[in-house]
């Protein structure tokens, strides 16, 4: 639904039909079935069902890897910023 602010931009808002997933207990809204499935592991954990938690454990071996990953990327990419600046840094010393 396209809407327009006091200051003349336009802006769509979702609406409620277009939501992908929602919580059977407390009724929030997600964006994505993982969203739903972290969100029912970690504030409903008594009242999951056995199809939840078996997903609940094949996507936080998912989320890990892809956190690996990540949290290698950052760790290259200190690695070469440090390594630049010290080449730079001789390179200032020797000229």
């Amino acid at each position: 639904m396209e809407q327009k602010s006091t200051s003349g931009l336009e802006f769509s808002v979702p609406s409620h039909a277009s939501m992908v997933e929602q919580c059977p207990l407390c009724e929030f809204i997600f964006p994505t079935h993982e969203n739903l499935v972290f969100h029912m592991m970690e504030s409903h954990p008594t009242q999951c069902p056995i199809e939840t938690t078996k997903e609940y454990e094949k996507l936080s071996i998912t989320e890990s890897d892809k956190l690996f990953i990540y949290h290698l990327k950052i760790c290259s990419l200190l690695m070469l910023t440090f390594m630049g600046l010290a080449y730079v840094y001789a390179f200032v010393l020797v000229g």
